[in-house]
């Protein structure tokens, strides 16, 4: 988020024009630069939305609405107050402010429903430029290529979510920018108390940039290049131990698959956590972040190749297990806990690897908390769904290996994405890197981020299909309790949502009267018309008087 915030700069040959910084309260009450006024409004409005959204996600639009109309004002009346705005940053402030306020006004006057609607049109036009962009990149000139690929597979995915879902993404983006308000705001909240502290002009603050605010802690935070020599030696296999170090990580990486297989296959939950903590494919999954943001090609190039071996190399080495082992093993793949809780991820997944990328790279940073990289190997599954895998292509059930593949494939991206962000902002990134390197970063990371997005499609349909039957099953409880409360004698036994019919079981020994009626409360319920199939089972109640014998 660039935020340009500049006092007058005056004529351009006499330099800068001393600024008059806003003033809050009568005059002599004191001065407050701008970064604290939007640092703090930020970090307020973003944990305010936060905890509403607990309670209910209409109050977010209006919450972020607050936010953006305050720091609008804010803009618009601190430029007034300087008389800057005929200068180019002043003029760049002044309209970014009247956006803010403008953007804020939108969302408070704009129902729910019909951001959801809007989105859902904005994803239609995404994927067709997405689709147009792609065609360029396939038919277009070899040195645009790349990123016009990168771009059109980025806006096709986001624009597919966008119509599948666009209620769920209105509510993802209200989330996400209320995480960014606190991110940012904390950012600029801390760069400017420690700016008053050390005695700086306080109306200096005003003429800073928010990304120049990021990458100067950023640059604060560099631990040098001893120290990244040191990490990178534990993070790459390299002369002169480079063979020893292959051949203990494959060894390791062998064994943690078999046991994986077998915990798998024994549906064992304490013995897969055991595989975790054996598995070494966290090491070059961090190694290619690492590489990533620093401009490493050679070592990104080797740590891929080497994930990319060891996945098919546990995937083959499970399906061979697997296709041996049932002779001596009883296996019920259907009911598998092991097998059923990895082949249909959703996005809590992706966010359990977003944190566990994130925790991973900190505790390879950070000396201190080294030990807690077990428990990241614990949180967050890469072997397991590799044994997934190999297991279900020998039973041949390929639907549920791509879905374990998909899992796989989830935590891999999103662990070196977090992973790439907390390297930078922990200072492993060489921060005095030019522009061309930069711009080799950026070119080096997007594919991931493109990566992403698609990976994001279809957990997103079954993040979808898992709120849709929650929600419709709890609404059919709640429903047919109430209308068994009318009817003495029966009971509910089971209720499910399968393949779009509410499947309900009744017992007992009254009649069980006009289904239609049940159905009817059920759609008004769930907001839409839906089929429900009732099964009764009558049942014969018998009591037997200890005094007389006599049954009734």
């Amino acid at each position: 988020m660039s935020d340009p915030v500049t006092a007058a700069e005056g004529d351009r040959g006499r330099g800068p024009r001393p600024a008059r910084a806003l003033r809050f309260g009568p005059p002599g009450a004191g001065e407050l630069n701008g970064a604290v006024v939007r640092g703090g409004v930020g970090v307020a409005v973003g944990l305010a939305a936060l905890v509403l959204i607990t309670v209910s996600t209409a109050a977010l639009p209006v919450v972020l609405a607050c936010g953006l109309g305050a720091l609008g004002v804010h803009d618009v009346a601190d430029v007034l107050a300087r008389r800057a705005a005929t200068g180019g940053r002043g003029v760049a402030r002044l309209l970014r402010g009247l956006v803010g306020v403008a953007l804020a006004v939108l969302l408070l006057v704009t129902p729910p429903t019909a951001l959801g609607s809007l989105l859902a049109l904005v994803g239609v036009l995404l994927v067709l430029r997405g689709l147009v962009t792609l065609a360029a990149g396939v038919l277009g000139r070899r040195e645009r290529r790349a990123a016009r690929l990168v771009g059109g597979v980025s806006g096709a995915a986001v624009g597919v979510v966008a119509v599948v879902t666009p209620a769920s993404l209105a509510e993802a983006v209200l989330l996400i920018g209320a995480l960014l308000l606190v991110g940012v705001g904390a950012v600029v909240l801390g760069h400017g108390i420690r700016a008053a502290r050390a005695g700086s002009d306080v109306r200096a603050m005003s003429g800073t940039l928010i990304s120049d605010l990021v990458w100067d802690q950023i640059r604060d935070a560099d631990i040098g290049e001893d120290s990244r020599a040191a990490i990178a030696d534990t993070l790459y296999f390299e002369a002169p131990e480079r063979r020893g170090k292959l051949a203990a990580w494959w060894t390791m990486l062998l064994l943690s698959i078999a046991i994986a297989t077998f915990a798998v296959l024994q549906d064992s939950t304490a013995v897969v956590i055991g595989a975790m903590l054996v598995a070494p494919l966290m090491v070059p999954i961090l190694g290619l972040a690492g590489s990533l943001v620093n401009g490493w090609t050679r070592r990104a190039t080797a740590s891929g190749l080497l994930v990319l071996a060891g996945a098919c190399a546990a995937v083959a080495f499970s399906l061979v297990l697997s296709t041996w082992l049932p002779a001596a093993v009883a296996f019920a793949f259907d009911s598998n806990t092991q097998v059923l809780g990895r082949v249909s991820p959703n996005l809590l997944d992706l966010l359990i690897a977003v944190a566990a990328g994130a925790a991973g790279a900190f505790a390879t940073v950070n000396a201190r908390v080294a030990s807690g990289i077990a428990g990241v190997s614990i949180a967050v599954a890469l072997v397991p769904p590799l044994a997934v895998v190999g297991i279900a292509i020998g039973a041949a059930e390929f639907g549920d290996a791509l879905g374990a593949f998909l899992l796989f494939l989830t935590n891999f991206v999103a662990i070196v994405l977090s992973a790439a962000a907390v390297f930078v902002l922990t200072g492993f990134a060489r921060t005095h890197a030019d522009r061309a390197q930069r711009r080799r970063l950026t070119a080096a990371v997007a594919p991931f981020a493109a990566l992403a997005l698609v990976v994001l499609v279809p957990l997103v349909v079954t993040s979808q299909g898992l709120l849709v039957t929650f929600t419709t099953e709890r609404t059919a409880h709640d429903t047919v309790e109430d209308w068994l409360r009318t009817r003495p004698g029966l009971r509910l036994v089971d209720l499910g949502y399968r393949d779009g019919v509410v499947e309900i079981g009744v017992t007992g020994t009254g009649p069980l009267g006009d289904v239609a009626d049940l159905q009817r409360r059920i759609s008004a319920g769930v907001g839409y018309g839906i089929p429900v199939a009732v099964e009764f089972t009558p049942s014969t109640r018998v009591q037997i008087d200890p005094t007389s014998g006599a049954g009734t």
